[in-house]
């Protein structure tokens, strides 16, 4: 019956999978605005998103990055669902059966959790996890089996079903269909998920029993049982993609809980899982095993990738990416993004020197313009930058306008900058409304970006032969970081928001390895500063306390006035009271 009354819901969906177009190039700037349209997404995602190879490979994964920068579709577009829709599931180039779940019901199913004091409720959010991602797992294997090696499944079927009955200790239904795969299926996807989410409603009631929920060893045994029985499984194991893994709402309780098992590492089964920052993961269990990096699993910072990654491939990447929407739209004037925007090779050393000689007032050169300087904005935050583009079209008068341009490119360059200038500080002013630290946030990235301009206006970078201006965007503590509670909380803020983008593996001129810390690169024309990735602000642990806690503090002592400021602050006085150190 539940077939049946789902006949009409398929059939939609096939039908507007037929002809899956845009209104405008720009829109679906999120994936979750896709819907379940695989076509849809298959049209518009682009496999040259970089840091895609370390996401396949046979490792735990964490995955992070600014919001929208691409997790969830690459995510989606690399699930077994994904491909079958749009036959794409070809044996030979299967190296994986990938399985994609989002967190969003396990959120509303165990909202605001805590771990219960009762120690035999602890596996009830596990068992819902578990016979979530196996309900998945074998209803798609069913469809791409059936497809692949219909003789093989059916020979295996029934026997399949009878070995995961004894295995998860259930006694099956007495019913013809017992040892169909869709009998077991449902009793995964119905009984047994409700089942959990209705009992940690009492887990809280003494007299309340509870018991026969799965501990984290049963989908290990479940995967390696299904690979065993099938020969088309023996070199494919599981990745399980699990979307939206993020703090507070999975929360903290609840990640170390589930981490129990989404840290193991296995053979058999990997789990790749996407939160919106490093700081958003718990890194333990609720055995207070602490999870290391590059032993448990490895992580993935799209955001950094983006910033340190060779110019080049992230251009390749929006190129791609914008061409398959531009030829979404019938009709559209603009096939390509240099088309549009046109080719501008950013030299970032000119662009200080012209930023040093208009410092007085708003430059007539177009500092922001031209794909490549689409490209350097990108610190992997994909949803913002077609927003960007989008702006650009609709500031210079819409698609008519374009249609009307015999410019090259067809915006021409002074209207690019002004529409990037504007978005950088749209996007300033939206750091100040964000919950709670919102206005603390935006006094601190104000006060680095003005400390950075005077820099480059001011001091001369002393690790090039011909002395260029200093052009900083990131933080280089000189020492391990040990900052208070307070800024160590505001840090983390800046950090989730991905308003800074940390690389934990940097290296100090005092040759410790300390982390650095990038400003996002969408907010760098705001402060007119430069994309170059040279030089930093080399800070002392009380001067990015300062930083953080006295914003207004850090910049008035620090910010330059002019070039005899720089070379009084070379020569000061060692008795004085100063923030920062020589460089």
């Amino acid at each position: 019956m539940e077939k049946l009354d789902s006949l009409h819901n398929q059939y939609a969906a096939k039908k507007e999978n037929t002809g899956s177009t845009l209104e405008t190039p720009f829109d679906y700037p999120n994936c979750e605005q896709i819907g379940d349209s695989h076509l849809l997404l298959k049209n518009l995602y682009s496999d040259r998103l970089l840091g895609l190879s370390e996401i396949q490979a046979r490792s735990n994964v964490i995955l992070t990055g600014p919001r929208g920068c691409g997790k969830t579709t690459v995510f989606r577009a690399l699930s077994l669902e994904y491909l079958t829709a749009n036959q794409e599931d070809t044996p030979n180039d299967l190296k994986y059966i990938g399985i994609y779940y989002r967190c969003d019901d396990l959120y509303f199913s165990f909202p605001r959790y805590k771990t219960p004091e009762r120690p035999e409720a602890l596996d009830i959010p596990l068992h819902f996890l578990t016979v979530t991602l196996l309900a998945t797992a074998l209803e798609q294997i069913g469809v791409w089996a059936k497809r692949h090696f219909s003789d093989e499944f059916e020979n295996k079927e029934e026997a399949l079903v009878a070995g995961l009955w004894d295995l998860f200790e259930w006694s099956p239904p007495d019913s013809p269909t017992t040892n169909q795969l869709a009998t077991l299926v449902a009793r995964l996807k119905g009984k047994e998920r409700k089942r959990a989410a209705e009992k940690q409603r009492f887990i809280h009631v003494e007299n309340e029993p509870i018991q026969n929920y799965f501990s984290p060893d049963v989908i290990l045994k479940a995967c390696r049982f299904i690979r065993n029985k099938f020969s088309f499984l023996h070199d494919r194991p599981f990745y399980f993609f699990i979307d939206d893994y993020s703090l507070p709402k999975i929360t903290e309780d609840l990640q170390a809980n589930l981490n129990r098992l989404l840290m193991y590492r296995s053979p058999d089964i990997f789990f790749k899982i996407s939160t919106e920052s490093p700081v958003s993961f718990a890194r333990k269990d609720i055995d207070n095993k602490h999870f290391v990096e590059t032993r448990e699993y490895d992580l993935l910072n799209l955001g950094l990738r983006y910033i340190t990654e060779d110019s080049n491939q992230t251009l390749e990447f929006l190129e791609d990416l914008f061409k398959r929407r531009f030829q979404k739209v019938a009709g559209y004037p603009v096939q390509t993004l240099e088309e549009l925007l046109g080719s501008m090779p950013r030299n970032e050393n000119a662009t200080a020197r012209a930023f040093r000689e208009n410092f007085h007032e708003e430059s007539d050169r177009e500092n922001y313009a031209g794909r490549e300087t689409v490209a350097a904005m990108c610190s992997g935050d994909i949803h913002y930058i077609i927003r960007l583009v989008s702006r650009m079209v609709e500031d210079y008068g819409g698609r008519d306008a374009l249609t009307r341009s015999r410019a090259e490119p067809l915006i021409p360059r002074k209207e690019q900058h002004k529409s990037v200038r504007a978005a950088a500080g749209a996007f300033m002013e939206s750091v100040r409304t964000l919950p709670r630290w919102g206005s603390r946030l935006s006094e601190v990235v104000t006060a680095f970006g003005n400390v950075a301009h005077s820099y480059l206006l001011y001091e001369t970078s002393t690790n090039e032969e011909r002395k260029p201006p200093h052009q900083a965007s990131r933080i280089e503590p000189y020492e391990p970081l040990h900052i208070t509670n307070e800024a160590q909380e505001i840090l983390d803020e800046l950090l989730r928001y991905s308003i800074l983008l940390e690389d934990p593996r940097g290296m100090s001129r005092r040759g410790k390895v300390v982390p650095r810390f990038y400003l996002r690169r969408y907010l760098i024309p705001h402060f007119h500063l430069t994309f170059s990735r040279r030089d930093s602000l080399q800070l002392e642990n009380h001067a990015i306390e300062t930083l953080l806690c006295e914003p207004q503090k850090f910049e008035s002592t620090m910010k330059l006035n002019s070039e005899d400021h720089a070379a009084r602050r070379h020569r000061r006085d060692p008795n004085q009271e100063d923030l920062f150190p020589d460089e």
